[in-house]
């Protein structure tokens, strides 16, 4: 009899220690890392980001749009994506923000994701660390917001080999390429060129965040107000390799408009002689 009550006991115990050890259905898990390759240039969403082509439900493909929020149900674990294809993604509405440490690699193959001057093509969330590699982030448009191309909310963003063309930021918008409320910001080897915007900074605007630029090339970026290339408000650090780039490109540019609008000019303003140098 002793020993069956040790027993019982014993079986109660282990139930109470299994109970407690083991979490919740609802309770958050760390989930592995996944590796999601878009096979579709379309901007569809099934619900179902399949690979290979051809397999599983609805579309049978992986849209970027569908890569994104698989990642995102992933989170927060730090997943890819990458590309089995070249092409252009012409996107009918922002792409899903993003919500997850997310790496998006465009490397080997030729990746266009362009906002049909109509739509911001990305947005960053709060606090995640989110990796461009080899992309081009084309004719995004924010009508009356900031970041035609990428906006950046407080998260960090790290872009590579990567390219910015003709974004825009109109209104009272500002960021054509980039616009990051607070957070940071890192630029390598990247070109910002054509992007507009009707308030500041044509290429990039870092709002009370930190912006680091290493060789990159700002060309022909267009601000209404202030910053063509880049308008600051928090912390700018610049290569120096870079910086004389920027400032050769600026005093081309300033002895263009010398030349072309110099009988305009005041005459106190002209040097004597009439030089234009």
């Amino acid at each position: 009899m002793r020993l069956s009550r040790y027993v019982f006991h014993v079986l109660i115990l282990s139930a109470l220690v299994v109970f407690l050890v083991t979490p919740p259905l609802s309770a958050s898990v760390n989930l592995v890392a996944v590796h999601l390759q878009v096979n579709s240039i379309a901007d569809t969403d099934d619900g179902s980001c399949n690979d290979p082509p051809g397999t599983g439900s609805g579309n049978k493909d992986c849209t970027l749009r569908e890569a994104i929020n698989a990642a995102n149900l992933n989170a927060p674990s730090a997943d890819t994506i990458t590309f089995g294809l070249s092409g252009s993604i012409l996107l009918g509405a922002t792409l899903p923000a993003l919500n997850d440490d997310l790496t998006i690699d465009g490397r080997g193959q030729t990746i266009i994701i362009n906002g049909n001057n109509a739509v911001r093509v990305i947005e960053v969330n709060e606090g995640k660390v989110v990796t461009i590699k080899a992309l081009t982030i084309a004719s995004g448009n924010c009508v009356a917001c900031d970041g035609g191309g990428i906006y950046n909310d407080g998260g960090t963003l790290n872009v590579h080999n990567s390219i910015f063309s003709a974004n825009a930021a109109s209104g009272d918008g500002g960021g054509g390429g980039i616009f990051s409320n607070g957070g940071t910001v890192n630029i390598t080897d990247t070109i910002f060129e054509d992007n507009i915007v009707t308030n500041d900074g044509g290429g990039i605007y870092p709002y009370g965040a930190t912006l680091n630029v290493t060789r990159s090339d700002f060309h022909a970026n267009i601000a209404g107000r202030s910053g063509g290339a880049i308008h600051t408000f928090g912390t700018l650090n610049i290569s120096e390799s870079n910086l004389w780039v920027m400032l050769h490109r600026a005093r081309l540019r300033l002895r263009e408009c010398l030349q072309d609008f110099w009988e305009l000019l005041p005459e106190q303003f002209r040097l004597e002689g009439g030089s234009r140098a």
